[in-house]
């Protein structure tokens, strides 16, 4: 089984999804995206998420 992460903010949308995850007890990560600091536009997190918005989730290979 592969590792889940969950990308996210505390004020924002993201926080649904981690509702869900904690609801349905499923194991993942949690990665703060930091947005004053730009985190969100960064190269490695637009290859998560293209247009730098969250939430997003990894599964593996897997990006939601």
């Amino acid at each position: 089984m592969s590792k889940i992460t969950h990308y996210s903010n505390p004020q924002s949308r993201g926080m649904r999804t981690q509702i869900l995850l904690d609801t349905f007890n499923i194991a993942h990560e949690f990665e703060n995206i930091d947005f004053r600091s730009g985190e969100n536009k960064t190269e490695s997190y637009l290859e998560i998420h293209p247009y730098g918005k969250v939430p997003a989730l990894v599964d593996g290979e897997q990006k939601v």
